[in-house]
Order: C-alpha cells, then structure tokens, then sequence
C-alpha cells in the first residue's frame, strides 16, 4: 500500500504539473498555418494545421483555448458570422464555439479562402460568397485558384491561371495578367510573383521598388481607406514597404527569420501592425513604428476529453 506521505506527494506532484500546464508557454512546435486578420489587427485570429485556435486576449498576447480536430491541412481561414477554414480539398470547416463542423457546399476540389471584406471560399473552380445566413455561388473560373477576394456578392476577383478575373453580370472576365500571391484591402490590392503591385481599381500591376531595389513579396495588408502595405526581403534582408503617392517608403520591418514564412499580416489606419510567421513567432508594431515580439499562451485541456474531432452532417 501507499504510505499517507507518499501519497502526500504525489498529490503535491500532481498538482505542481497542472499548475505548470496552466503558466508554461506554447510549446516551440505549435505551428500556424492560416489566419483570419481584422481590421483591427490586435484582434485577428491564428490558426493551426488541424484546426488549433489561437486568440487575442487584448493585451498583446494569442491564447490557444482548442485543441484542434480538423481532419485536414488547414491552410486558409475567413470570417463569415463564425471561423471557416479550409484545407487542401473539400469540405471547409465551421467553428461553431464549442467545435469543428464540415461545411458542405455540393463541390469537391482544391480549397482556398478568400482575404476581402467578406469571406469568399473557392471549391476547384466554383465560387462562394457569404450572403448572411448562407453562402452563394457566384460564378466558376477555369484554372487552380490562387487567391480570391471579395467585397460582396458582386465585387468579385480571383486569381487563377497566372491571370486575374473579375465577376461581371454573373460570370468571370479577364481584369489583367499577373500571377498573384495574395490580395488585401477593403478595395482588391494583390502582390504578384515577381514583385509587382496590382490594383484592381486600375487592372494594373507596378513594381515594388525600395531605392531602386525590388523587393521579393511575402505577404500584402492594407488598412481600411490607407496605403498598401508590403512585407518582403531585399537582399535577404527582412524588408517592409508602405505606398506613398506613386513610390514607395521604406519603413522598418520586423526580424523576419529565412524558411519562417509569414502567415498573417495586418495593420490599421494608426500604422499599429501585426506579423504572425509559420513557426508561431508574433511580431507587433506601435504606432512610434518599433516592433517587439507578441506572447503565445495555451490554456489547459479540459478534465474531459470535451468535443470529438469536427463532425461531418
């Protein structure tokens, strides 16, 4: 039998791991995958490869308070009413606060979420638009779509075959040639391959110069009604770009690490900025324009095992 003391402390033991679970930080191998960026950047979401949510707590820091349960390789999250995510094929997923539930929208194919003002998600070439309290197809492009943004049901663009369409009378017209990477903005901005800027506005793509020097783009914000934001490298060096009239300003970015890929990137009308990168590095900018890391928390696990995995209808 176990004697009271030994019994003692294993209660103490016990309780010292639990109190730890709760304080530790999130382990070093917790990736991020996709992102949900607001227009308040201090209040966007990170996600994780199966569904793992972290949020802000207001105060500098993104909690993860699930633990996952998406069957798929998340690598796409939009806001419609609630947390879409998508992975490499079909069905999207829904957060419905308490867990993961597919999303059947009658297509299969490759995934991708849209980055506009309202969520837009591309199944193999068919696209849907959130139109409270439902998604609506709006049209069907040839081609993998690469990236997609949307501002309502009829302000659609989309690119898909190293060109970008737009939704016009209900169906997709060609808007350009320029093989995008990612579009932002309450109006459609898009960063392209080989380092150009593309405007939706004007159907036009201009470089993306600092001192003459291209910059190589990662990733693409703009506040509501601001300039163009761009974050890159230049020379192998961490690089970040701010639209102004019809140059660019070089503005200081955050030590970006090579191989870590930003997955988000948000700022608002105040310059105050957020990068969050592939190996769940958090990077803030003030508005006095200086960077510094953001913290990552988890809470524990529940005392049971809670939700099952997401539930497919």
């Amino acid at each position: 039998m176990i004697g009271s003391r030994v019994l003692a402390a294993l209660v103490a033991l016990v309780a010292l791991v639990a109190l730890l679970a709760v304080t530790s930080p999130a382990r070093a191998d917790d990736v991020l995958t996709a992102s949900a960026m607001a227009d308040d950047p201090m209040a966007s979401i990170f996600v994780g490869p199966s569904g793992q949510l972290w949020h802000a707590d207001g105060q500098g820091a993104w909690v993860r308070d699930t633990q996952g349960g998406v069957a798929a390789d998340v690598h796409g999250a939009t806001l419609a009413d609630v947390l879409v995510v998508v992975g490499r094929s079909a069905p999207p997923y829904r957060w419905d606060s308490a867990s993961w539930q597919a999303l059947r929208l009658g297509e299969r194919g490759r995934t991708i979420a849209g980055t506009g003002p309202r969520a837009a998600v591309a199944v193999g070439g068919q696209i849907f638009v959130w139109t409270a309290p439902s998604w609506k197809r709006v049209g069907k492009v040839t081609g993998p779509v690469a990236a997609l943004w949307a501002a309502s049901d009829s302000k659609v663009f989309v690119a898909a075959g190293g060109k970008v369409w737009r939704l016009a009378r209900g169906r997709f017209i060609e808007a350009g040639t320029a093989d995008v990477l990612g579009f932002a903005g309450s109006a459609p901005h898009a960063i392209t391959r080989d380092g150009q800027l593309y405007d939706g506005a004007t159907r036009k793509t201009t470089p993306i110069l600092l001192g003459g020097q291209p910059i190589v783009p990662l990733a693409i914000a703009v506040a509501p009604g601001g300039p163009p934001w761009v974050l890159g490298t230049v020379g192998q060096r961490p690089a970040l770009a701010r639209k102004k009239g019809s140059g660019w300003e070089a503005v200081p970015a955050p030590e970006l690490v090579d191989g870590d890929p930003p997955i988000g990137f948000g700022v608002d009308a105040a310059g105050v900025a957020v990068v969050a990168t592939r190996s769940g590095a958090i990077w803030l900018r003030a508005t006095d324009g200086t960077w510094s890391a953001g913290r990552r928390d988890e809470r524990p696990a529940p005392a049971h095992p809670g939700p099952g995995p997401a539930r497919v209808p």
